[in-house]
C-alpha cells in the first residue's frame, strides 16, 4: 500500500526548492506546506513600492524599508513557516541572505484572502521581539489597521484605525515616524 502522508517540508527545503523550475510565481511555507501566492494587482505592488519610499525617506542608515520581505516567525512554535511580507524595515546590515532579519515595521496589503494576514501572520509577527508595528493596509479605500507594541512590550487587543485622505499613520517604531497616508494612497 502506497503511503499517503503527506510530507512536510522544513524552511531549508522550502528554500532550496521553491520555486520549482519555470515556475514564476511566489511561495510562502505555511506549516511545512508551501502555498502559491496569488500574483500581486499593480495596484498593490505600488502602494507598497509608496509605504517602502515613505518609510525610507524618515529612516536613518542602516535602516532600511523593502518590499517582498521574507520573515521566519519564531523557533520552535513554527519551524516549518516562512512568509512573504508585502513590506517590512530592519535595521540590520543588508548581506547576502534572502531573510529579513530583525524587522521592526511589518505591512501587508489586504487581498481577497485575507484571514492570514488578519489571523497567522499577526501572532506570528507579534511574537517576534523586534517587531514594533505590524500595518494591515486596503487597497480600494484609504484605511491601515495599526497594530503597535506598547512601551511596556505588550500588544493592545485592538488595532488602531487610521483612515481617510487627511489621515496621518503614526508610529512610535524608529525613534517615531508620521506619515500622512495621502503619501502612500497617491494613485
Amino acid at each position: 500500500m502506497p503511503d499517503t502522508t503527506e510530507r512536510l517540508l522544513t524552511v531549508e527545503e522550502f528554500l532550496e526548492n521553491y520555486p520549482p523550475p519555470g515556475d514564476i510565481r511566489r511561495w510562502q511555507l505555511i506549516d511545512g506546506r508551501p502555498v502559491p501566492m496569488n500574483p500581486a494587482f499593480r495596484r498593490h505592488r505600488v502602494l507598497a513600492l509608496f509605504l517602502c519610499e515613505a518609510l525610507n525617506r524618515r529612516l536613518t542608515l542602516p535602516c532600511l524599508a523593502e518590499t517582498e520581505a521574507c520573515i521566519r516567525p519564531l523557533r520552535p512554535r513554527k519551524p516549518s513557516t516562512y512568509y512573504l511580507a508585502d513590506a517590512a524595515t530592519s535595521c540590520a546590515p543588508v548581506d547576502r541572505g534572502i531573510d529579513t532579519p530583525d524587522p521592526v515595521v511589518i505591512a501587508e496589503w489586504l487581498s481577497e484572502d485575507e484571514g492570514e494576514d488578519r489571523k497567522a501572520k499577526l501572532q506570528d509577527y507579534r511574537e517576534l521581539p523586534t517587531v514594533q508595528a505590524y500595518l494591515i493596509f486596503e487597497q480600494h479605500r484609504w484605511r491601515v489597521e495599526v497594530h503597535q507594541r506598547r512601551a511596556d512590550g505588550t500588544w493592545p487587543s485592538d488595532p488602531e484605525i487610521i483612515q481617510g485622505r487627511d489621515a496621518v499613520l503614526e508610529l512610535t517604531a524608529h525613534g517615531g515616524l508620521s506619515i500622512p497616508l495621502s503619501e502612500i494612497y497617491r494613485i
